[in-house]
């Protein structure tokens, strides 16, 4: 596989010469020429913007190969997160495919890319993960499936923080629609999936558009953060989309 690769990627990158070696002299009137041909003129700047072009689909097409299983030594902060979805993306690697991962953390979600298939024997939506971040940019982040293995095993030393409460997901059983002020308020009722709390049943309120409630139905999934407060369990939703 690896010969292929190289084969590839030398052929990509040799383009942009084979033009430029049948227009050499293309570039003795770059970058404009005044009394040319506009085609002439024109030439030295197409095999440019050819060339980025091939660079840039060569960057997009091998970037699973480069990224496969690297954290960025930058995303040195971490969070807990809950998987949302997996679904394989297409891609592969050594003939294996690779996964896209949804996650929700720290009230964000984000899919990530180019996740070994290996990985979906090892877990399932609602279970919990460590996503690795650029501090003070919660976007600029990696799934770490080593950490995640070890925090499934409880093997992880648990030094990731959890803002808001701990992400985990909402599978709603009923709603109850109530009159308010503030717009169409509803109690709804559910069992938590994921964190400490997997498998407690909880309600909560809240105040919903008409949209939002026509989507709020028995069977629907709510990312969400939990905690423990004086009153007892608390619900934050993350989104009703």
């Amino acid at each position: 596989m690896p010969y292929l690769i190289f084969i590839v990627i030398a052929f990509v990158y040799c383009l942009p010469f084979i033009f430029i070696y049948e227009y050499r002299g293309a570039f003795k009137f770059f970058p404009w020429t005044p009394g040319q041909p506009f085609m002439v003129n024109i030439t030295g700047w197409g095999i440019i913007a050819m060339a980025v072009f091939l660079l840039w689909m060569t960057h997009k097409g091998f970037k699973p190969f480069w990224s496969f299983g690297g954290i960025s030594s930058d995303y040195t902060d971490s969070k807990k997160g809950v998987i949302r979805e997996m679904d394989f993306s297409g891609a592969r690697i050594n003939g294996k495919p690779l996964l896209d991962v949804t996650v929700v953390y720290a009230g964000n979600k984000k899919v990530f890319t180019s996740i070994p298939s290996s990985f979906h024997f090892s877990f399932k939506p609602g279970d919990q993960v460590i996503v690795r971040h650029l501090p003070g940019d919660l976007m600029k982040a990696d799934l770490d499936v080593d950490a995640s293995i070890k925090l499934k095993n409880g093997e992880y030393v648990d030094n990731a923080e959890e803002s808001e409460g701990e992400s985990a997901f909402f599978y709603v059983q009923s709603v109850e629609d109530k009159e308010s002020d503030d717009g169409k308020e509803c109690i709804v009722t559910g069992r938590v999936n994921g964190g400490e709390f997997d498998g407690r049943q909880a309600s909560f309120s809240a105040v919903v558009t008409d949209v939002q409630r026509v989507r709020l139905n028995e069977g629907k999934i709510l990312p969400v953060t939990t905690q423990w407060t004086s009153s007892g369990l608390q619900v934050n939703v993350l989104s009703f989309e």
